[in-house]
């Protein structure tokens, strides 16, 4: 058990990124460490023992995410003679571009964004969409002061405090403030300005010039292909070319803004809309795709920054959900090779990949085995960002696998995490290295019978 801890608390050890310092893919706060969920147990117990103090305190330590230095609190006051139903804690958290400030004490619990500056009056269509905005909140609320500033606020009464309420309450104006800022800025143009940023980091030149590059080749490269398909008869698999171009945008190039609602607006109604047909949703990803590609430079570049995180967007999954994702996609994948339609089948393998890093919170062990797939088919891009290592190269449309750099890593992801999951695997699975078709289909079988389990 206390290895387990001890391994838990150094997740950052395995060397996945090949010295390249950015994030890849969204935040996940699913699968947290032994040691945060022994601390959410204790706030709980505290919180029943009516030590609101204590409860607190925990709470805070399992937010705190120590490879992101998310968050920071401070006891601020206390009684002199240690009496603990005296105190005041301050905290502040980040979601990507906005920043959670509040406060603790014996009486209320407080947190709040400032989301965006209103130049002027506040005209009647800003006005309709907050309020539209509002009746879907749960926990919190929007209000304006006297200077113009938009906030969105979570209180709460200290004896209703407990974890989960704080989670949620806390969770939901982070997370929203997060993802309608630039939305309202960019509906909102002149009527708004935004606020309480300058926490951003952005990127360096020359890795925001080869985000820009990536972007548009892999958009204009997808496009140009699908223009010389039969868009009825081939719509499954030009669905899978659009689904897998927005997951390798999403996850190697970590936008965030304008692009991130493009995409997450394409996916939606990719997925959602059953008031379109499959055609029919097709072409609107395609003319979604298109006006990211019709945007300057200038606009794009601002979408590539670095942010720390609190929350995680996916929901978790676990072993069966993976297992049963990939299944059904290696059948799919399966059915395009045996009809003759093999050129499609590598977008299957990535829509796998692709798809699991996008709408779910990932077991540490899986998330590095789907990244090293990135690694392997998209060796360019990797070699483009600095990485030590590339595991592939692309010969006439060909991927070449570098065998012996692939088994390395394998077995070094395996040997990093099973002490953490004894039965991680059997060992027992063989890989083709030959051909990468059939690569693709044994390391997504190996994938799949992963046991990520601490009995």
């Amino acid at each position: 058990m206390l290895f387990k801890k001890i391994i838990t608390a150094f997740v950052g050890q395995t060397d996945t990124n090949d010295g390249i310092d950015i994030r890849f893919g969204r935040y996940s706060d699913a699968h947290k460490t032994l040691e945060k969920y022994d601390s959410w147990a204790r706030s709980t117990g505290f919180f029943e023992e009516k030590n609101y103090l204590q409860a607190y305190l925990e709470f805070f330590n399992y937010l705190l995410d120590d490879n992101e230095s998310n968050l920071n609190y401070d006891t601020v006051q206390i009684n002199k003679d240690g009496n603990v139903a005296d105190f005041k804690i301050d905290f502040t958290l980040q979601q990507g571009s906005k920043i959670v400030r509040g406060f603790a004490n014996s009486e209320e619990f407080v947190g709040e964004v400032k989301l965006v500056q209103v130049k002027g009056d506040l005209h009647v269509a800003l006005g309709r969409r907050l309020m539209e905005m509002n009746y879907n909140l749960l926990y919190s609320g929007f209000s304006l002061d006297e200077n113009g500033v938009i906030w969105i606020r979570f209180t709460t009464n200290t004896v209703d405090s407990f974890a989960g309420k704080l989670y949620n309450g806390l969770r939901e104006i982070a997370t929203r403030s997060d993802a309608q800022d630039d939305l309202l800025l960019n509906e909102f143009t002149n009527q708004l300005e935004s606020i309480d940023d300058k926490h951003i980091e952005f990127l360096s030149e020359e890795h925001q010039q080869v985000k820009l590059r990536f972007l548009k080749k892999w958009i204009k490269e997808a496009l140009d292909e699908i223009k010389k398909l039969n868009t009825e008869r081939l719509a499954s698999a030009i669905s899978y070319m659009l689904l897998t171009l927005l997951y390798r945008i999403d996850y190697l190039l970590t936008p965030e803004g304008t692009i991130t609602a493009i995409l997450e607006d394409i996916h939606k109604v990719v997925f959602y809309d059953q008031n379109r047909l499959p055609v029919q949703r097709n072409d609107y990803a395609i003319k979604e795709f298109e006006k990211l590609l019709a945007l300057s430079d200038k606009e794009l570049v601002s979408n590539f920054y670095e942010t720390k995180a609190t929350f995680g967007i996916s929901k978790p999954a676990y072993g069966q959900d993976i297992k049963e994702i990939i299944e059904k996609q290696l059948q799919a994948a399966s059915w395009f090779d045996k009809n003759e339609q093999q050129e499609f089948t590598p977008f299957v393998f990535e829509y796998i990949a692709g798809y699991c890093l996008f709408n779910y919170g990932l077991p540490r062990p899986t998330k590095e085995f789907l990244h090293l797939y990135f690694q392997i088919i998209c060796p360019d891009y990797f070699e483009a960002l600095g990485a030590n290592h590339t595991f592939s190269e692309k010969k006439e449309n060909q991927i070449i696998l570098q065998k012996n750099l692939v088994i390395k890593r394998i077995d070094f992801i395996l040997e990093t995490w099973e002490e953490m999951y004894p039965t991680i695997t059997d060992k027992k699975t063989k890989i083709d290295y030959k051909d990468f078709t059939k690569f693709s289909f044994d390391y997504f079988s190996f994938v799949k019978e992963l046991k990520i389990t601490n009995q």
